[in-house]
């Protein structure tokens, strides 16, 4: 049974390529077809881990439309429609909606920051007036350069197709003022985007997780998901700390990809997809290579 929109583990896919940055749409298959066997609940397609930034509009919505082919109504598809300004992000809508997209994901514009709450407010009730899907807000601020404040996120709770919230602003103050808007009784989702803030947000109450760990090990992060709704504390902090260890690779290099380029490494140690990653980006060394190995090994005697 699918879980709720918003709620459970939401894999934020990779985007698996060839050497000149062509899409690998097998290998994308293929790692559909894994994170699903591996226990998640949903992928968001074209996401910040999708590496979505690096490949023009045509291109993306291809993406969109393959992955609907491939989840084949398993789990829940999130498509995101991020862009530089409204009549972009509109297109994208269209787009997604084609596809056949269960629910879409807006951040505020990037490039040009939207500091100003009025404006914030406009740009995101202007795209739920558009479409008839359900709409996820996506607060990253370290790309859009601007936070979703909370006033805006309470404004927006009238409309009926915005439907949740991923924070990654790893703010854990922010998560909880945003769990003290959904119990004031409307049906809203709050979900982790931030890994490091997992475990206090999950014991909070947050509905769900989108951690880009769950694609090289679905089911570490499935179980760490079940053991949060089960409330077996020791557990979830076992499960947390051992998320955290492996994501002591994110410091190989000080880049906004480094935790990208680390997991499609890993996933083609597992032979699921190759490594390659769009440019620039900082290779893997050796002492590297060998750290995620040893995760790849604690990974499988855990479980199998």
């Amino acid at each position: 049974m699918r879980q709720p929109i918003g709620s459970g583990v939401i894999t934020p896919l990779l985007t698996p390529i060839h050497p000149d940055e062509s899409v690998n749409y097998q290998e994308m298959k293929a790692l559909i077809d894994y994170v699903i066997a591996g226990g998640v609940d949903a992928i968001f397609i074209m996401g910040s881990t999708g590496e979505f930034a690096r490949f023009d509009e045509d291109t993306r919505g291809k993406i969109i439309s393959q992955c609907i082919q491939d989840v084949a109504g398993r789990v829940l598809v999130y498509a995101g429609v991020a862009d530089t300004g409204l009549r972009s992000v509109l297109r994208n809508v269209k787009h997604a909606e084609q596809a056949g997209a269960d629910v879409l994901v807006v951040t505020l514009p990037y490039y040009y920051p939207i500091y100003n709450d009025d404006e914030a407010y406009s740009f995101f009730s202007s795209v739920a007036a558009a479409t008839k899907l359900p709409i996820m807000l996506y607060n990253i601020p370290s790309t859009c350069g601007a936070n979703i404040s909370i006033e805006v996120v309470e404004q927006l709770l009238h409309i009926d197709n915005i439907i949740g919230i991923k924070d990654s602003s790893g703010d854990l103050n922010n998560i909880h003022q945003l769990l003290t808007l959904k119990n004031r009784g409307r049906d809203f989702a709050v979900t982790v985007g931030d890994e490091s803030l997992c475990y206090e947000g999950l014991w909070a109450g947050a509905d769900g997780i989108v951690p880009s760990l769950s694609n090289p090990y679905p089911k570490l992060l499935a179980e760490l998901y079940r053991s949060a709704v089960t409330k077996d504390e020791i557990r979830l902090k076992e499960l947390c700390s051992i998320m955290d260890d492996m994501n002591q690779l994110n410091r190989y290099s000080n880049t906004w990809m480094s935790p990208n380029v680390w997991r499609k490494k890993a996933l083609a140690h597992l032979g699921i997809c190759s490594e390659y990653c769009t440019k620039p980006y900082v290779a893997i060394d050796p002492q590297v290579d060998r750290e995620i190995i040893k995760t790849i090994e604690l990974y499988h005697t855990m479980y199998t």
